[in-house]
């Protein structure tokens, strides 16, 4: 029915129904009838559920006569090409061929959460795109950003024995690193650790895939600051400085001539180089090794002026996000007075 629209604001769908098209709608698939919220001379507007797919669902639109009409799903998306790469790239992952608007996008991902095959490789690649539409407004994206943490948290102990294949190791790892924060957020403490943790230790499947390196990094720097919170310096130090060996060996890996997406990859090159610095200062700190200072006029630093943070491991989400990390925030201040405290006296 082309009469009928659906309107997206940041957190919320309504349906927009003329006067004369519907006096009560059905969202699944007339076991429940819903009375508008809102009506005007001219239409009718309706709550549309949460649990309502915008992709793969149908609403029933019942007159005064009680005649019943379908209204097909608003948004496009073809179930059985969920294992479609070509597909999923026009459709989820290539920003220039998706769903431009911002609001309208959220809704789409929330829905493929609820209708896409999840046994596609690329379930994991739609869970990570939507962390980041989630943090631009965690608060009010609650519901789906718990859901997504806590799909994401059981799937570690489904993952199989052998190791993945590039294509499930690239978006699990950038799932991970994605919800991670998220979880961090919603004090879903025990699972943000249990999904670093465990990219941690496939730190070197990651080998396999260059294009995740900055996920892998940003995921060990992650594990490392809450190792140091529980106050397992030893290994804080150690995992601080495994991944500024990691870092390393992306940056090895990113600048080979074999690497086809070298000149895509400077994001990630420059997130390397930030992730390790700060790994390395951190490493040096927790192992009380002071390094000299730089040589040139333009980079004159030393462990004692050095700043630690953990801004390189979300850097991707909205700019509005890492601020709301408060025990994240506390933990590098408490770093860095540590630091500032072996150059007292």
């Amino acid at each position: 029915m082309s009469s009928i629209t659906f309107e997206y604001s940041a957190n919320e769908v309504v349906l927009r129904v003329p006067l004369e098209e519907a006096s009560s709608v059905s969202f699944d698939g007339g076991d429940n009838w819903h009375e508008p919220m809102l009506t005007s001379a001219a239409d009718c507007l309706f709550q549309v559920p949460m649990s309502f797919s915008l992709v793969a669902d149908r609403v029933l639109l019942k007159d005064n006569t009680g005649g019943a009409v379908t209204a097909e799903p608003p948004l496009e998306f073809d179930i059985q090409r969920s294992h479609d790469i070509h597909y999923l790239n026009k459709m989820v992952f290539n920003f220039r061929t998706r769903i431009a608007e911002k609001n309208v996008f959220y809704h789409y991902l929330r829905s493929l959460l609820m209708s896409m095959d999840r046994t596609s490789k690329f379930y994991l690649g739609v869970l990570s795109v939507l962390a980041f539409r989630v943090g631009e407004d965690p608060i009010n994206r609650s519901l789906v950003g718990r859901e997504i943490v806590r799909i994401r948290t059981e799937l570690i102990d489904q993952k199989p024995a052998a190791p993945l294949d590039p294509v499930t190791l690239r978006w699990w790892i950038s799932s991970g690193t994605n919800i991670a924060p998220l979880a961090e957020f919603y004090q879903l403490r025990s699972s943000a650790y249990k999904i670093v943790q465990d990219i941690y230790l496939m730190r070197d499947e990651s080998a396999r895939a260059r294009i995740v390196y900055w996920n892998t990094t940003s995921s060990m720097l992650l594990y490392a600051f809450y190792l140091y919170g529980e106050g397992r310096l030893g290994e804080a130090s150690e995992v601080f400085l495994s991944t500024f060996i990691t870092c390393q060996r992306g940056l090895f890996e990113i600048f080979s001539s074999s690497n086809r997406s070298i000149l895509s990859q400077y994001p990630d090159c420059t997130a390397l180089v930030e992730i390790g610095r700060n790994s390395f200062a951190a490493h040096s700190v927790l192992s009380g090794k002071k390094f000299l200072p730089g040589s040139t006029a333009e980079y004159p630093v030393d462990l004692e002026g050095y700043y630690i943070d953990f801004i390189g491991a979300v850097r991707r989400h909205d700019k509005s996000f890492p601020p709301k990390l408060g025990y994240l925030i506390e933990l590098k201040d408490r770093l860095n007075k540590e630091k500032s405290a072996l150059f007292v006296g």
